[in-house]
C-alpha cells in the first residue's frame, strides 16, 4: 500500500507542476499566435496524441464506427 501511495503522490505532484505552467505558457503563447491558431495547433497535437495511445492499445478499429 505504501507504494501505491508514493505512486499517487508522484502523479499528483506531476499534475500540479504541470497545470501551474499552462498559465505562463498560453500567456507566452498568445503574444507570438492568434487565439485561434493556438486552439488549431492545441486540437490537432491532442488528436494526434489521442490516434497514438489508440493504436498503441489496439482499439484504432473502434473510431471506424
Amino acid at each position: 500500500m505504501i507504494k501505491n501511495q508514493k505512486t499517487a503522490t508522484l502523479f499528483a505532484l506531476l499534475a500540479v507542476l504541470m497545470w501551474s505552467t499552462v498559465a505562463s505558457a498560453f500567456k507566452i503563447t498568445l503574444t507570438y499566435f492568434s487565439a485561434l491558431l493556438m486552439l488549431l495547433v492545441a486540437s490537432l497535437v491532442s488528436s494526434v496524441v489521442l490516434l497514438i495511445n489508440c493504436y498503441r492499445q489496439q482499439k484504432i478499429s473502434l473510431l471506424k464506427a
